[in-house]
């Protein structure tokens, strides 16, 4: 079975982190928190965008 990104991870698993979760549990709230980071990183990137265009 292939891992994911979590899983490749040093640490603990959401499965350890989180034993009371199911495995469809856990693939749910794997894939919310994937597209929760994503989120973050994309205000991140516009906001230090436009930090930059307002240096120059």
């Amino acid at each position: 079975m292939e891992k994911t990104f979590f899983e490749e991870q040093d640490g603990k698993t959401l499965k350890e982190l989180f034993p009371h979760l199911n495995d469809d549990e856990i693939h749910r709230f794997e894939e919310s928190l994937e597209k929760y980071v994503g989120l973050v990183l994309r205000i991140f990137e516009r906001t230090y965008q436009q930090d930059s265009d307002l240096t120059e």
